[in-house]
């Protein structure tokens, strides 16, 4: 996908340097200009898209509160939706599969035609030879070749002419000889090859043809020989296509005449190529690679804003403690970075860690103290303040839950509670989530509920590491037993089709329907629900661990603790 992408920048820009040549160029005299212009704009359109240009602007990140999270669980109920290996419907038809076969098919058909035509070329080498001129060889050729010249080799078919026509034909394809116009040809071929379907490439081949013959014309012809040549022009006329070789009267006759005879074109006007600047500027803009200083928002990640902004546990601490992201901080922001981190070594923090653990997923009995009902730098804070085993808690009203218990218990109850998640912050109590409360013996409130399929198909980290979790699926192999490609299918039946080189890490320990937590950057979407890209940068079975490592991607986005 990123080479077709890659290709149709390509063809955008030879379209905007072709447009400008014809518009304001074609008609000008000034050749050897137009000659070099149509040749390195046509091998600068390959290059602009791989360019990278970094621009200054600040665009910090939000400021990250320190806040710890432990794992939170929720109860499935027996018939909550459960992702297996092969439920998702593939599409009918892989239209990127059927592109690329295409692609390939008129490619390789083309690059047959150039090979038969270069065949074609060595063997006419063993025609009588009619002279030879320095390194140059003038060879009898036949009236289907025609008056034509390739590299230093020139075909003259000597029927019906005057000396005196032979000699000047052989002047002009001479001038061809020496002007290296057959490299021009050859290049614009094997451009024409890799870009068969961008027609802007077929008007390249054909106004480099034709400049070629311009410019031989107005150095053969000369100031006193213009109406005799136009003659020999009129004689020689015939519509013979050319594939490679420059023919004498391959363009149409009409134009060259009309450039033939046309006057020089005034010096004061070369300041039209001065425009080319602004042009070789604008599809820079349009197709190179821009990056900030600080980290870009895609249009999707501005999309998934709301998604990202309840990660903040994977955003404040990595799942692995041997790396961590690469981000870019304000000096704000690496002040309260430095805070958070500070925090989480003190031992207020790792006596909390420790309490959050034992009270998790235990059903404990709470005595009420109090209430709460205050806004801290974080969140708001509402909901009952508890004890246990001497230790105080928040019970925090979350999901709509003050309607069922504001109000409901007062100072002294004791209540029955199964805690399904714990976070803390600095100054405050551990607030911990409810998954079952009781009282006087009958449930108040039991959190069952199936958790929502998200709508995306996957999440952001602070780094712009995409990452999702689902089943590997579709593994494709090389001969040697290594992942050619595979897919990850995700909830909400999305699924996230990937490529691997032949020189990637071997997937030792994962294997299809295996559940795997997936990152990746560059994705391209290809269908409805469907992703592809080549750019991985980790696959692992366990949440923990960031598992097998892309090396070509990993290390930019994340670095040794």
């Amino acid at each position: 996908m990123k080479a077709l992408i890659y290709l149709l920048q390509v063809s955008a820009c030879t379209g905007i340097f072709y447009s400008f040549y014809f518009l304001l160029l074609r008609r000008l005299t000034f050749f050897t200009l137009n000659r070099w212009y149509l040749l390195i704009t046509l091998l600068l359109s390959f290059v602009i898209p791989t360019l990278s240009f970094t621009l200054n602007k600040d665009m910090p990140l939000p400021i990250m509160q320190p806040v710890m999270y432990i794992q939170q669980i929720q109860a499935v109920q027996p018939d909550a939706v459960v992702l297996k290996a092969g439920i998702l419907n593939r599409p009918a038809f892989n239209w990127m599969y059927a592109i690329t076969i295409l692609y390939t098919f008129v490619a390789v058909a083309s690059v047959t035609h150039l090979g038969l035509t270069l065949l074609s070329f060595a063997r006419r080498l063993n025609s009588k030879k009619l002279m030879q001129i320095g390194n140059v060889k003038v060879l009898k050729c036949d009236a289907k070749l025609g008056n034509s010249s390739f590299m230093n080799v020139i075909f003259i078919n000597d029927d019906a002419l005057e000396p005196d026509e032979i000699k000047q034909i052989i002047a002009h394809e001479m001038l061809h000889v020496k002007l290296r116009h057959s490299a021009d040809r050859l290049i614009a071929r094997l451009i024409q090859i890799v870009m068969w379907f961008n027609p802007f490439a077929y008007l390249y081949m054909r106004s480099i043809e034709e400049n070629h013959e311009f410019e031989v014309d107005r150095i053969a012809a000369g100031e006193d020989q213009k109406g005799v040549y136009a003659q020999l022009l009129f004689k020689l006329a015939v519509s013979g296509q050319s594939y490679l070789f420059h023919s004498f009267s391959r363009v149409p006759l009409k134009k060259r005449i009309s450039m033939l005879f046309n006057q020089p074109t005034s010096n004061m006007k070369k300041i039209v190529y001065l425009l080319i600047l602004p042009v070789v500027v604008i599809s820079c803009l349009a197709f190179a690679n821009l990056k900030t200083k600080a980290s870009d928002k895609t249009a999707t990640s501005i999309q998934n804003d709301k998604a990202q902004k309840s990660l903040t546990d994977t955003v404040l601490r990595d799942t692995v403690k041997t790396y961590r992201q690469k981000i870019k901080r304000t000096a704000a922001q690496q002040k309260d970075y430095n805070d958070f981190n500070t925090y989480v070594n003190s031992a207020d923090s790792k006596y909390k860690n420790a309490l959050a653990k034992r009270v998790n997923l235990q059903t404990l009995t709470y005595k009420v103290v109090g209430t709460v009902d205050t806004n801290s730098s974080v969140m708001h804070l509402s909901g009952y303040k508890l004890t246990q085993g001497g230790d105080t808690f928040i019970l925090k009203y979350v999901n709509g839950q003050s309607k069922t218990l504001k109000g409901l218990f007062k100072n002294g109850d004791e209540i029955q509670l199964k805690s399904i998640g714990a976070m803390w912050l600095k100054d405050i109590p551990i607030i911990i989530q409810v998954g079952k409360l009781a009282y006087g013996g009958k449930v108040i409130l039991e959190v069952t509920q199936t958790p929502p399929i998200p709508k995306e198909a996957f999440l952001y980290e602070v780094n712009k590491v995409r990452f999702a979790d689902g089943l590997v699926t579709n593994v494709q192999k090389y001969a040697n037993g290594k992942w050619k490609s595979a897919v990850v299918q995700v909830a909400n039946g999305y699924q996230i089709k990937f490529n691997i080189k032949p020189t990637a890490p071997a997937f030792t320990g994962i294997k299809a329907g295996d559940q795997v937590r997936f990152r990746f950057v560059h994705e391209i979407k290809t269908g409805a629900k469907e992703y592809t890209l080549n750019d991985w940068v980790s696959i692992s079975t366990d949440i923990k661990d960031y598992g097998i490592k892309n090396p070509d991607y990993f290390y930019k986005f994340y670095e040794k603790v």
